[in-house]
């Protein structure tokens, strides 16, 4: 699930108060379309015709003759999407980097669970076991801690 950004005084914009009231509609639904497949403002014109459906008399003229959306081919770019919503890339790689952290934490949790199921089925000691030591690795420790 992503989120998009709306400014308190989103529906008191001039340009929403120029398109009408069903425009605070249209702009909302075509922001969340655009935030959800990650199309960076751009809604092609088949996604169009299905945020008018319900919004009659208003048509997607009203949002171009606004300065809320901009013709562009077959569909249309939401004017300054960019500006409040997060880009394509960003969205991805916030994505990807708690997908890493989720991924790492749940390793870390089997493991310690892993460890904590190994102690109390006696396979695994509750300490650390002492690490025998050669007779040369003695030497240096005993130099080491009289230093």
């Amino acid at each position: 699930m992503t989120w998009v950004r709306l400014d308190d005084n989103f529906p008191d914009h001039p340009k929403l108060r120029r398109a009408g009231p069903l425009a605070v509609v249209a702009h909302i639904r075509g922001i969340c379309y655009s935030s959800r497949f990650l199309t960076n403002g751009r809604v092609p014109a088949e996604i169009v015709a299905i945020i008018f459906a319900d919004l009659r008399p208003l048509k997607p003229r009203a949002m171009v003759d606004a300065g809320l959306w901009h013709k562009n081919g077959n569909g249309y770019i939401i004017h300054d999407y960019l500006e409040y919503q997060p880009d394509r890339a960003t969205v991805q790689a916030i994505r990807a980097s708690k997908a890493e952290a989720g991924r790492r934490g749940g390793i870390a949790k089997a493991l310690a669970r892993a460890k904590h199921v190994a102690i109390e089925m006696e396979v695994l000691p509750s300490h650390p076991l002492p690490i025998p030591l050669t007779t040369e690795e003695s030497s240096k420790v005993a130099l080491a801690t009289n230093s």
